[in-house]
């Protein structure tokens, strides 16, 4: 859900595409039918069969074991099905148009930018084919984008409803992030579970957590001064876990959609956090802002139609 930015073409670029733009490419009436409804919005087919069948890829791609049954498939898209209506709806309560001819121009230029680069309006095609997308349903994940992008900035500079300051946000940090270090194995990974089981025997038998990293884990972002997390940033299996944590203490084996997490929580470092306050400090905003976003979500409801409630969710293509 998660990486917004706008993107500005050169003027070379948008001559360009002043003399050969992109047309829309129309959704076909199945692509257009409803299946439900969220407020007074009308949700179509073409946004159901994104989510669905981007959810059931990425089950595929994990080597989840969870089946993707027709009840699990429907409870993501009702989750997610609201994301950029929140957004959209947040951006309407403080008086920022999604639907103006500046934000029209700059979705314009992203696709415009995305067919030169793929070589051409057939290739276009084919990677919307690839992506289960349609040019509508892609063309609305811009603007969604982009008005995430705008809602932040305002919140943070212009009505300052995400803290700025620099001395709230150190003592925020201090309150709110907890430091970590971990084991992470993939699910992709042969024999993943007896390796990250053998990982916590030896942590049990007294090894050291940072060599044990090193000998097992498969995160090569990882850093031995650990990872400072705000509520957010990592997937909640993680997250309540190193929340729960005292200092110096390590969790049991935690299973997470795409692999198996040991977490070890560590004392916060004054110095380090002073050193990277800017980091931090964008890392507070970025995710406080995300939370707002899933507050709205949590006003939010989708409202399935007949059509909605005849199709097998597992079965989509």
């Amino acid at each position: 859900m998660k990486k917004y930015f706008l993107i500005f073409l050169t003027s070379v670029l948008l001559f360009t595409s002043v003399s050969c733009a992109v047309k829309p490419i129309e959704s076909s009436e199945e692509e257009r039918r409803p299946v439900g409804t969220i407020g007074d919005a009308t949700v179509a087919y073409e946004e159901l069969r994104f989510i669905v069948l981007t959810y059931k890829k990425s089950l595929s791609d994990s080597s989840s074991l969870s089946g993707g049954s027709s009840e699990e498939i429907e409870g993501y898209f009702c989750e997610n099905i609201t994301y950029n209506y929140a957004v959209l709806e947040l951006c309407r309560q403080i008086g920022l148009d999604p639907q103006n001819a500046r934000v029209d121009e700059a979705v314009q230029a992203r696709v415009e930018e995305l067919v030169e680069s793929l070589g051409g309006r057939s290739k276009y095609k084919k990677h919307l084919k690839e992506g289960f997308l349609t040019d509508t349903v892609y063309r609305d994940n811009i603007r969604a984008e982009i008005m995430q992008n705008e809602l932040f900035y305002a919140y943070v500079d212009d009505l300052g409803l995400i803290e700025s300051d620099s001395d709230k946000i150190y003592d925020i940090i201090k309150e709110d992030f907890v430091r970590t270090q971990h084991i992470y194995v993939s699910k992709n990974t042969a024999g993943a579970k007896d390796k990250i089981d053998t990982a916590l025997s030896e942590l049990s038998k007294g090894a050291d957590f940072w060599d044990t990293v090193l000998k097992y884990g498969e995160d090569s972002s990882l850093k031995e001064s650990g990872e400072y997390i705000t509520r957010g940033y990592m997937n909640d299996e993680y997250e309540k876990s190193a929340y729960a944590l005292r200092v110096d203490e390590y969790s049991e084996v935690i299973e997470s959609n795409n692999g198996y997490f040991i977490v070890k929580r560590l004392d916060q470092d004054p110095m380090y956090v002073m050193l990277n306050l800017k980091m931090l400090t964008e890392r507070y905003q970025r995710y406080a802002f995300i939370e707002m976003i899933y507050e709205q979500q949590r006003l939010l409801e989708f409202v399935p139609n007949e059509y909605f409630n005849s199709l097998d969710l597992s079965e989509l293509k």
